[in-house]
């Protein structure tokens, strides 16, 4: 169920933009009954922020496949 918070991402510029991210976002968001957004401070998510960080690390060969 599309709610308000969607249609705030709907209407925002970034994905008014080429963005394919946002775009792929949006079509997940359709297909899921019910979803949340949670910001979660990056101190307290060391695992994802040490992937992020090593997918973008040229010294790391780490590949992205969606």
């Amino acid at each position: 169920r599309l709610g308000s918070h969607t249609k705030t991402i709907q209407d925002s510029q970034l994905v008014n933009s080429n963005s394919t991210l946002a775009k792929r976002i949006l079509q997940l968001l359709q297909y899921v009954g019910y979803w949340r957004i949670k910001h979660i401070p990056m101190e307290d998510n060391r695992v994802a922020d040490s992937l992020v960080k090593m997918s973008t690390d040229k010294d790391h060969n780490v590949q992205v496949f969606e």
